[in-house]
């Protein structure tokens, strides 16, 4: 009679996953972008009668930032992948998350376009009217995400498979490895925050000269026209502050992980800093940058929490959409029950009709006016 015993050898799992606090800072940030940018998306595309060049950037904004929460969102790592065509997909397309990084460059880029469409609105409007039509927006924001993944195709070719290992990355020349970290930073970051800070800055200092005139010469005379063209001064001033807040915290929140990355390819700092909890902390910053913008909208912005309210209770059937039109209709300008719109489409018209003594500013009040409701 034979023995038979057996052995219970421990057998690693498939997937390598746990939950540290990285993984649930990612999976917690992911929702809250999810949530976000969708309530923005779907209060701006109920936005039937404002489809303005602002109201398209920062749709694609959103956009972009929708689908960089979704990647962010940690997945389990295969510890053995197939040495075929399917393990060569997974490490190129998942493992390496290209689109995670392409939506992030999109995001930047769809920033910076922001920021010079407000500058071109406030101190070159006739170059604002001919460059920024309908269509045009949506064509730039194709540009963007063509250029993106021209940028990004990068993390298609930089891994590999590795028997035994599961997906790694290839180890390039520390040479080569310098140039794109170089090109990296100046492309993604160096590079927009300087359009960013330029176009705002002047931006701003056009606002004030503007307002410094407009006030004077209302001080000198009490023509009626003046009060509209503060009003419209007014708004620009709302707009221009949400993008510099908009602008600032992209800022903060992917200062440090550039710097240190930069740091690591220049030898300042050693590889090893890449696993610490001080760069993940950095990274986790960075991801937080994609669902903060709707918390800036919803408290900067009176008439984005306004489109919510209305979202949900049209969704819940207490209002109709007939007053959803109704309120960005005549009726408004007639003196409705939106004080906003009120005013916004009374100085439209009134700009257009006083201001035509003034040529090109009749042209500069009535461009920014068109887009003062996209916030």
């Amino acid at each position: 009679m034979e023995a038979v015993f057996t052995t219970n050898l421990p057998v690693s799992p498939p997937v390598e996953f746990s939950w540290t606090w990285q993984n649930i800072c990612k999976l917690i940030l992911g929702l809250l972008g999810i949530c976000g940018n969708s309530l923005v998306i779907a209060a701006y595309c109920g936005k039937k009668k404002q489809k303005n060049s602002t109201n398209v950037l920062i749709l694609a904004l959103a956009c972009a930032d929708l689908i960089s929460s979704v990647n962010f969102i940690p997945l389990p790592v295969l510890r053995r992948v197939p040495m075929n065509i399917w393990g060569e997909l997974y490490c190129r397309l998942i493992f390496s998350q290209p689109l995670l990084w392409i939506s992030i460059e999109a995001s930047v880029y769809t920033l910076t376009l922001l920021s010079v469409e407000r500058y071109l609105a406030v101190v070159h409007p006739i170059r604002y009217r001919n460059l920024f039509t309908k269509s045009w927006p949506k064509r730039f924001v194709w540009i963007i995400w063509i250029f993106a993944v021209g940028v990004k195709s990068f993390n298609f070719y930089n891994t590999e498979i590795k028997e035994g290992t599961g997906c790694d990355y290839i180890s390039f020349p520390k040479g080569f490895n310098l140039l794109v970290a170089v090109g990296v930073a100046l492309v993604e970051y160096f590079v927009p925050i300087v359009v960013m800070i330029t176009c705002n800055g002047l931006t701003v200092k056009a606002l004030r000269s503007q307002a410094s005139n407009l006030q004077g010469h209302r001080g000198g005379s009490n023509a009626p026209e003046s009060g509209p063209a503060l009003s419209v001064l007014k708004t620009r001033r709302r707009i221009i502050h949400i993008v510099l807040i908009v602008i600032i915290t992209f800022i903060i929140c992917w200062t440090p992980d550039q710097i240190s990355l930069l740091l690591m390819n220049l030898d300042v700092l050693s590889f090893d800093h890449f696993d610490s909890n001080a760069h993940q902390a950095f990274i986790i910053l960075a991801f937080f940058n994609s669902c903060v913008n709707p918390i800036i909208y919803t408290f900067k912005n009176k008439q984005f929490r306004t489109s919510v309210v209305r979202l949900f209770c049209r969704q819940y059937g207490a209002v109709s959409d007939s007053s959803m039109v109704t309120d960005l209709g005549p009726t408004a300008v007639a003196g409705g029950s939106n004080p906003l719109n009120t005013v916004s489409k009374r100085t439209t018209v009134t700009t257009v009709k006083t201001m035509d003594k003034g040529g090109a500013m009749s042209i500069g009040v009535h461009s920014i006016n068109s887009a003062e409701e996209a916030y």
